[in-house]
């Protein structure tokens, strides 16, 4: 305690070295305090660096859309307001680079739009964004030059990003709108497969009617045909029997020479001559009775003639008939055809909504261009049938009235001869023809009878010449009757035919049409579920920010967002200290003592105690300044202000055991030490960042340890982290233990030495 005051006092009584030392009192101030000061805040300030922005973009169009990324990157920039940017063109940004008057420029080029919208194209290109830094001005700005660059392009990535998002979820949602389209339009599809597979169902089932009206035609008019083939053989062998009966010839020869015996019976009967009158009349009874017997056969075949009229009568009756089926299934047939064209008409409209696949449309245009050729060919072949069907009904009409005709005339003259023949019979004597002829009677009726008889033969010939023009007419009209009943069956059994092929595809296309149906659903399903899932995925605006932007940072951990003053308090502060130490040492003498110490110990504890007095000031001050002057906060103040304060004296303890025992080479080396502990305490960049030679004596360097604790108590409040800093606390103590060796090593000198020199200058 001594050594301590008597070293005060003479400091007192030097005003040159009391001035001094208050003013080495305040160096940590003007060092920790002006140099955090002065680098507090340094990115808060950047939007006063001058940086210039060239653009040369000229846009581009995009689906009729004009594109300037270039204008809207620009005017981004400007709202930032990051740095004080200046508009201006390429030339004058490089001479302004080159003047110093910016720190660096931007250059967008004029094709940026077309690059940052090439996203679709086949070969898609970048957009650059040029720039360049004015590295020599001022390296910091340099740096934040870039750091600005990396965050201009990390920035409107994300905003091209998100534009991509944007154009993608627009497309996906035109495809989620299509996939909704098609899933209706497969549903309305799959309702018009129903509705043709119904119609198709009523087309073959009027294809089945169809078939079987044609079957039934054909089956009619092959019987018809038949029934007219057998006709036209009974009238054939009618006229053949009429042609060669012998019944035909002998009625005529007979009746010729009973209209001769008449005209000689006339004639005998008019001349005067009647002697011979008995043998006339006598060969007039044998030729009657032969003429009778001649006629009742003639009636006998007439009867016969007349029963097979009748059966041909009753066989062109069915033939009418027949005619008549025909007629009406004909007429069946094309109201069938009327509505085979009707669900043709239906099939048209299903197949003119058609937008399935187009194998299964072609397929339905085919089978719809087959029914239309079968249909056209329906309304031929029945109007075919129709013409034919009136031709053989206008035939039939004419050999059915000729043979009725002829009938009725021959039976006329039938019974206008067996009128004659009765009114002749019952005008002569009955014994007439019998040969039991025995009286005469009147002749003029017997006259008359003659001459009515004579009348009625003169007719044979014209009547039998009727009858076989008649017989031939009917053979003739019944021959064309059953080759057209042929021909039409020919006809039928095509038409049947072709309505059997077309039933069997219609079937077919029914088939396809329900195998389209069932696709139609399940495409129905497919588009359903898909439009579903599409649906799940389609992004809203968060979903599409996300989508942009997956991943961003996050501290677990509370965020201090410290300044960069802040962040480097621990590093200036250790700074300032070891600074104001190094001062000290030029003003005060550490090793010559200021008063007379008796020991070695005074020597010392007059030496640190001043040291230690001033190291304690200097670390007040400090803290006054960082707790009133600047805005840092602080989470252990108790801890840091005591931590600063044993930092202080720590520092104080190396620089007096170095200048003390060294004097001006330790000076020196505490200087050199300052130099190391710049880069290598990791203050201010992390050790792991700087050369290994720095990384090696890390951890000898007492700033590290100081460093840490402040960086403890100052940021993370982990009063635990100040048992690391003990490598401090041991540099202290061997410092002291040297320091002390050495002052007493000194002190022990200098008595010795001054005994010496006392007992050399006593009188011997």
């Amino acid at each position: 305690m001594k050594g301590f005051l008597n070293e005060w006092k003479a400091i007192l009584k030097n005003k040159k070295m009391s001035i001094g030392i208050l003013g080495i009192m305040v160096i940590p101030v003007l060092y920790g305090g002006l140099l955090l000061w002065a680098f507090w805040d340094p990115y808060g300030e950047i939007e006063n660096l001058p940086v210039a922005i060239v653009n040369e973009d000229t846009g581009t169009e995009v689906n009729d859309e004009f594109i300037h990324a270039g204008d809207e990157f620009v005017e981004t920039l400007f709202d930032d307001e990051s740095f004080q940017f200046e508009l201006t063109d390429y030339e004058t940004a490089q001479q302004g680079l080159t003047d110093f008057e910016y720190y660096f420029f931007v250059h967008v080029p004029e094709d940026f739009s077309e690059h940052v919208t090439s996203l679709q194209h086949e070969d898609p290109e970048q957009g650059v964004l040029y720039y360049e830094i004015n590295e020599d001005m001022n390296f910091v700005s340099s740096q934040l030059g870039s750091q600005a660059i990396t965050q201009m392009e990390h920035e409107l990535s994300q905003t091209l990003t998100e534009s991509y998002v944007e154009v993608a979820n627009d497309a996906y949602s035109t495809l989620l709108e299509a996939v909704v389209d098609l899933r209706d339009g497969a549903l309305e599809i799959a309702d018009g497969t129903e509705s043709a597979y119904e119609n198709m169902q009523s087309l073959v089932n009027g294809l089945s009617d169809l078939e079987i009206g044609a079957n039934t035609l054909h089956d009619g008019i092959q019987e018809a045909a038949q029934g007219t083939g057998q006709l036209e053989e009974e009238i054939v062998q009618f006229n053949h029997r009429y042609e060669t009966s012998d019944e035909r010839n002998q009625l005529i020869e007979r009746l010729d020479t009973l209209e001769y015996e008449v005209q000689q019976a006339l004639r005998y009967l008019e001349s005067e001559d009647f002697a011979n009158l008995r043998q006339s009349l006598q060969s007039l009874e044998t030729e009657w009775q032969n003429v009778r017997d001649t006629l009742h056969d003639a009636q006998s075949t007439w009867s016969e003639w007349e029963h097979t009229l009748n059966e041909n009568q009753q066989a062109i009756t069915n033939a009418s008939n027949l005619l008549e089926q025909i007629e009406r299934m004909n007429d069946g047939l094309q109201q069938a055809n009327s509505t085979v064209t009707d669900r043709l008409y239906l099939l048209d409209e299903q197949i003119d909504q058609c937008e399935s696949e187009e194998e299964v449309c072609a397929h339905l245009e085919e089978l719809s261009h087959s029914l239309t050729q079968l249909s056209a060919d329906l309304e031929e072949q029945t109007t075919n049938v129709d013409t034919a069907v009136d031709s053989i009904r206008s035939t039939y009409d004419e050999a059915s009235t000729t043979l009725i005709a002829g009938q009725q005339e021959i039976s006329e003259w039938v019974d206008d001869v067996n009128a004659s023949f009765t009114q002749l019979n019952n005008s002569l004597p009955q014994e007439l023809g019998t040969g039991n002829l025995q009286q005469m009677a009147i002749f003029d009726e017997i006259t008359a009878t003659l001459y009515t008889l004579e009348h009625a033969l003169s007719q044979t010939d014209a009547i039998i010449e009727t009858i076989e023009t008649t017989l031939n007419e009917a053979t003739e009209a019944v021959s064309e009757l059953h080759a057209g009943l042929e021909q039409l069956d020919e006809g039928s059994d095509e038409l049947s035919y072709q309505m059997h092929q077309a039933k069997s595809g219609g079937e077919e296309i029914k088939e396809g049409i329900q195998d389209l149906d069932d696709g139609a659903h399940e495409l129905h399903e497919h588009l359903t579920t898909l439009s579903d899932v599409l649906l799940d995925y389609e992004l809203n605006e968060n979903q599409q920010a996300l989508l942009s932007s997956p991943v961003q940072s996050a501290s677990e951990g509370v965020q201090q967002d410290y300044s960069y003053g802040e962040g480097l308090a621990p590093y200036f502060l250790s700074l300032a200290l070891y600074v104001g130490g190094l001062t000290l040492s030029i003003i005060y003498p550490f090793r010559d003592p200021l008063a007379a110490h008796e020991t070695g110990w005074q020597w010392f504890s007059g030496k640190l105690g001043v040291v230690w007095t001033v190291s304690t000031v200097q670390a007040a001050a400090l803290l006054a300044v960082v707790f009133w002057g600047l805005d840092l906060s602080i989470s252990n103040p108790i801890l840091f202000s005591l931590f600063l304060w044993f930092s202080s004296l720590a520092f104080m303890a190396l620089i007096l055991m170095l200048v003390a025992i060294l004097d001006n080479p330790g000076r020196f080396i505490g200087i050199i030490l300052l130099i190391i502990q710049l880069g290598g305490s990791g203050g201010s960049f992390p050790v792991e960042l700087v050369p290994a030679p720095f990384q090696w004596v890390h951890e000898w360097l007492p700033m590290t340890y100081t460093v840490l604790g402040m960086r403890a108590t100052v940021h993370m409040d982990r009063p635990e982290l100040l048992y690391e800093t003990w490598p401090l606390v041991v540099m202290m103590v061997i410092t002291l233990v040297l320091t002390f060796l050495y002052f007493h090593l000194k002190m022990k000198k200098q008595n010795k030495e001054a005994d010496s020199n006392s007992v050399e200058e006593q009188p011997a």
